[in-house]
């Protein structure tokens, strides 16, 4: 059956509202940041000139209209297009080359593209018809096509048009259906898929058999999601109780984490370079932030990505601050982003790379405003290195 609702959006969306700007700043080797160099910026820069991009679906307010995982960028413009920058090798940016881009390049001409997930050499995108297509490297069955061969072009995965959202990690892909459903499919050496396993999938496998999955979030190792009842649930690596189930367990299944029925929205940390680094920042539908896992990097570095003013590991949720104007937040290489419901944007954690858009690459263990500005209204699926926000 057709996915009606994208249909709709797509008919509604031709041509594409204008003004709506994507930022980025960060490391931009291999042309990662779109900025047209290799170079670091600081601090926010436009990419491009154009108007007419979006960090996260409006009507649902949890698939990524952006998306970078490690070395490249996903971006899908207000009237449908695809776009890619960064790292192409495995042909992960879909233009049917290798060849790198330090600049957003357009992949193909569709204009029905819906969200994108990037993995870190793998890409994935549902278009408006509720198709799922994958492309880039096929190891560990990435790709979703029960091929581990890469493909340098967007390619369907399976038949169905029911697919709704889609979420990369390091290792492993997550999917949620129009109906409700979780899948997953790649990597599950710690149970990150969450279907009861350590087998890796090359195919998307459904997690249990219930329907009332809403949002996802993954890291490849660690993955987070909630229900529509607003609870919160975990599985996957948690050697340093980055689940926030105050235990060191590894979860082959979703657990619930904690009692609350309130959550809104959930983004892991990546944890780049030490697999066992990691952990989740969340927001509640009461405005309230809060974050969960490690504060240090590989080389045990202070970090302070949870923003509660240390660099303590923590294995329970944990507050930040008591304000409760938060309104979603994104997390990537030791760092969070979060925007506040007056479009003003934050940022915290690790500063390597000017990070967290202050001018410098000091690091901050509490959340510090970007500039003055209050029209930030998006961020999307933020990267290890490198960070996108939208603004007007």
């Amino acid at each position: 059956m057709p996915n009606i609702r994208r249909g709709m959006m797509a008919a509604a969306g031709a041509g594409g509202a204008a003004g709506y700007q994507l930022w980025a700043w960060g490391e931009g080797e291999e042309g990662k940041g779109g900025w047209g160099d290799g170079g670091q910026r600081n601090s926010p820069v436009q990419i491009g000139s154009e108007e007419y991009w979006l960090g996260r679906d409006p009507d649902d307010g949890t698939s990524y209209k952006q998306s970078i995982m490690n070395s490249h960028c996903l971006a899908v413009t207000n009237d449908g297009a695809l776009f890619a920058w960064g790292n192409n090798g495995q042909g992960r940016l879909g233009d049917g080359s290798i060849t790198n881009r330090s600049s957003p390049v357009q992949i193909g001409s569709l204009v029905d593209w819906d969200n994108v997930g990037a993995g870190q050499v793998t890409s994935a995108a549902i278009k408006t018809d509720g198709t799922l297509w994958t492309w880039g490297d096929g190891a560990n069955g990435l790709l979703g096509t029960d091929s581990l061969t890469d493909i340098c072009s967007p390619a369907q995965v399976g038949s169905l048009t029911n697919w709704d959202t889609v979420r990369g990690g390091r290792g492993t892909m997550y999917s949620i259906k129009t109906d409700g459903t979780l899948w997953a499919w790649g990597k599950n050496t710690y149970g990150q898929i969450g279907d009861g396993s350590t087998t890796e999938r090359s195919s998307p496998v459904q997690i249990g058999s219930l329907t009332t999955w809403k949002q996802v979030g993954g890291n490849g190792e660690s993955c987070a999601a909630i229900k529509t009842d607003g609870t919160l649930w975990g599985w996957g690596r948690n050697g340093v109780g980055q689940l926030g189930k105050a235990d060191t367990t590894d979860y082959s299944s979703p657990i619930q984490i904690g009692t609350a029925t309130n959550w809104a929205q959930v983004a892991m940390h990546t944890g780049r370079n030490s697999a066992e680094k990691g952990g989740w920042m969340a927001v509640t539908t009461a405005g309230t932030l809060w974050g969960t896992g490690t504060q240090t990097d590989w080389s045990s570095t202070p970090t302070g990505e949870i923003g509660v003013g240390n660099s303590t590991t923590y294995s329970v949720p944990q507050q930040v601050g008591s304000l409760t104007d938060w309104k979603n937040v994104t997390c990537g290489n030791f760092v969070t982003l979060a925007i506040k419901t007056d479009g003003t944007l934050w940022t915290w954690g690790r500063g390597y790379y000017g990070l967290n858009a202050q001018g410098n690459n000091n690091y901050y263990s509490s959340p510090v405003q970007v500039g003055s500005d209050t029209a930030w209204v998006d961020i999307g699926q933020s990267g290890f290195n490198t960070k996108f926000a939208v603004r007007t």
